[in-house]
């Protein structure tokens, strides 16, 4: 019998269970790695800053493994058409292998004994593996799912950047050009992520009447903010193994370049940035849409789209609809995110400054879904079980 008490009691608990994890991250971000001390850094780094891009906490990979492992798992499991157990041992085989690879790169600067290097190693990547496990706890019992530890990533992300604008002292026309263009991208953003085009569709076996109200929602963002979440992550793999690549097996030119240069503070690394967000906002949208199984569908439930034939017609029509929306989206993100990099002059406090709006378009999304989730339980406990 459905109780209002009872689903509030209930929504309570994720929620205070979410809030226990979120504070679990936060402090395992302040505990300092045993093994690494942080100021024995053998160079300068471009790509890393160990006052503000680099710590050494307990939690410093944090969800990157997990993000990269999962796209890479993903889109091989797709058109390899993987049952769902060798999908998730690929994949937590392969979080495994790129959180070694990433705390591996991570040490490469430490002039610390090699002994505690390979317990500091050891540390990230237990730390990762921590955090992938809070995120699937949450998924259980809390609200958000794993979202919830990007939001707290994120807060945290937020008031470094504005420490730094604090402690450096920034231009004050720039600190007010920074927070309106910020709100600005994120109004815009929020009014595009609910915007949708909708698709007339014909079902006979219902009345005229309704069959003429029947659509199906295409979002004009069907691919979210995760293309700016996950470029970020896969922009960082690269580097790590560009990185041990130039180490174990190659020490050209080229490679040392592309080390130096595929990072935030150069028009090359920017670029090669902005291209990912492209390539993911196309990925995302497609699979978010996936054209074959919505036409599969139709043609199996006896509806069609007027003007097109059932099957291949419908799917390619589909196709044509999600690329092109999300080709006009990851313009967008590709712009409000690589554009305001090219600006930072080549200084690692301007990127994290500049960063901010990404980081708000992340942020606002991630609400705005979690805030969707709660909806959606509290409309699910208002129905009772028939058995």
């Amino acid at each position: 019998m459905f109780s209002k008490r009872n689903m509030i009691i209930s929504l309570v608990k994720r929620i205070m269970f979410s809030i226990c994890v979120v504070l679990i991250f936060i402090i395992g971000k302040n505990i300092p790695n045993p093994f690494i001390n942080g100021t024995f850094l053998k160079g300068e780094n471009i790509y890393i800053s160990p006052k503000y891009f680099h710590d050494f906490s307990l939690f410093r990979l944090g969800l990157s493994p997990w993000v990269a492992g999962t796209i890479i798992t993903g889109l091989v499991a797709k058109t390899k058409k993987w049952s769902q157990n060798r999908e998730q041992w690929t994949e937590k085989i392969l979080i495994l292998i790129i959180a070694t690879l990433q705390a591996y790169t991570l040490t490469s600067n430490l002039d610390i004994r090699l002994s505690n290097r390979c317990a500091g190693i050891i540390v990230f990547v237990s730390g990762s593996i921590l955090v992938s496990w809070l995120s699937n706890m949450n998924s259980n019992f809390g609200i958000g799912g794993v979202l919830i530890l990007f939001v707290g990533n994120i807060v945290l992300s937020i008031i470094n950047s504005f420490n730094i604008i604090f402690v450096h002292y920034f231009n004050n026309m720039f600190i007010t050009f920074m927070v309106v263009f910020t709100i600005m991208i994120i109004v815009i953003n929020t009014l595009v992520s609910k915007a949708e085009r909708r698709i007339e569709i014909i079902n006979v076996l219902i009345s005229k009447r309704l069959s003429q109200e029947s659509y199906m929602p295409i979002k004009l963002a069907p691919a979210g903010s995760m293309p700016l979440m996950f470029g970020m992550s896969i922009f960082e793999v690269i580097h790590n193994i560009i990185q041990i690549v130039q180490q174990f097996f190659l020490k050209g030119k080229i490679v040392q370049w592309l080390l130096q240069n595929l990072t935030y503070t150069s028009f090359f690394g920017v670029s090669i940035y902005m291209m990912i967000v492209l390539l993911l906002t196309l990925l995302f949208g497609y699979f978010q849409v996936d054209p074959y199984e919505k036409a599969k569908n139709m043609q199996f439930d006896g509806n069609f789209i007027p003007g097109l034939y059932p099957g291949s017609d419908t799917e390619k029509y589909l196709r044509r609809v999600t690329v092109v929306y999300s080709s006009m989206y990851g313009m967008y993100l590709m712009l409000v995110s690589g554009v305001p990099l090219l600006f930072s002059s080549g200084r690692l406090i301007n990127v994290r400054v500049l960063m901010i709006p990404s980081v708000g378009i992340m942020l606002t999304d991630f609400i705005t879904r979690i805030v969707d989730e709660i909806k959606i339980t509290l409309l699910n406990r208002q129905y009772s079980k028939f058995f």
